[in-house]
């Protein structure tokens, strides 16, 4: 990183950012914001389509419907199927981008974080290293914050659960069953991928602010006790500047947990807006751990259906 921020606050929710971030990052969370709002069309799209599908399917079994009703619904359907189609297209052309430029951040922030920790090493007072160590806690909750963006399986789980390839006798079935299967294995280990990198910086975050507070707490414990004075109870803003992008990767990550498991019981907790405006990093790292669990399980189950 050519420039370093301290104190940025991303507000992922209003879509406003603060000013004095890197031309890389800014870069960054503009295409962010690009896929976020096409995820959003695609959701929308596939939701009409779903209805569409429903209501064709009912009018076939339906001997009273019309046909040629049934023909401009399934006309309708193509091109709305059409057009999730293209805006899936072009969610893919972000997410090249995406991946690799969060790539380059991530060496930014490697180096900018090894060097202040070289400071802290060096740093002559308290205060001085106190405040490289909450630098450092600033550029890890960022880093969460712009952390890969928590996607949906591209298939139905359930359907997964239910397919037997073992059991079709037509050889050609079969072989398209175990190239499905094997297409889905390997969607789902890039999604366990994403999740546990996403686990190890909930943790990596949540630990900085602990130590900062642990150091925070003693420093003011003895610079009171020379006075006889009770030390005061120590807050710190330490979380608040990742709380909005918590927020944001919440909502998705839900999505992928109802997928996954639509019983779940923490996906009903933070089924609402209203419950994703109280969530915090520990929260959102217990969501990520329940899908790490559901999509590890999905993995092993596809590895068995596989011949």
């Amino acid at each position: 990183m050519k420039a370093r921020i301290i104190g940025i606050i991303l507000l992922g929710v209003s879509g406003a950012m603060a000013q004095g971030l890197t031309k890389s990052e800014a870069h960054f969370y503009e295409a962010l914001l690009d896929f976020r709002k096409l995820n959003a069309k695609e959701d929308s799209a596939s939701a009409v389509l779903l209805e569409k599908t429903k209501t064709i399917d009912a009018l076939k079994n339906d001997a009273r419907a019309e046909r040629k009703r049934i023909e401009l619904l399934m006309s309708d359907g193509l091109q709305i199927a059409q057009l999730v189609a293209s805006i899936r297209a072009q969610m893919n052309r972000v997410e090249v981008q995406l991946d690799r430029e969060y790539e380059s951040l991530k060496r930014e922030w490697k180096t900018q974080i090894e060097i202040l920790e070289q400071r802290a090493r060096q740093a002559k007072t308290s205060d001085e290293k106190k405040q490289i160590e909450r630098e450092i806690i600033l550029i890890r909750e960022k880093s969460l914050f712009l952390s890969p963006w928590v996607r949906t399986l591209s298939f139905d789980p359930s359907k997964i659960y239910r397919l037997e390839p073992r059991h079709l006798l037509d050889s050609l079935e079969a072989r398209l069953a175990s190239d499905y299967l094997t297409q889905a294995l390997t969607e789902v280990k890039v999604r366990l991928d994403e999740i546990r990198k996403s686990k190890i910086q909930c943790l990596q975050v949540l630990s900085w602010q602990e130590k900062f507070i642990t150091f925070t707490e003693e420093a003011e414990e003895q610079r009171l006790s020379q006075f006889f004075v009770s030390p005061p109870r120590i807050t710190t803003e330490i979380g608040t500047g990742v709380v909005d992008g918590v927020k944001n990767n919440v909502g998705p990550t839900v999505k992928l947990l109802t997928q996954l498991n639509p019983k779940s019981a923490i996906g009903h907790r933070f089924a609402t807006s209203a419950s994703i405006a109280t969530a915090d990093i520990k929260d959102y790292y217990d969501l990520l751990t329940e899908v790490d669990q559901e999509l590890d399980r999905l993995a092993k189950t596809i590895e068995k259906k596989i011949p």
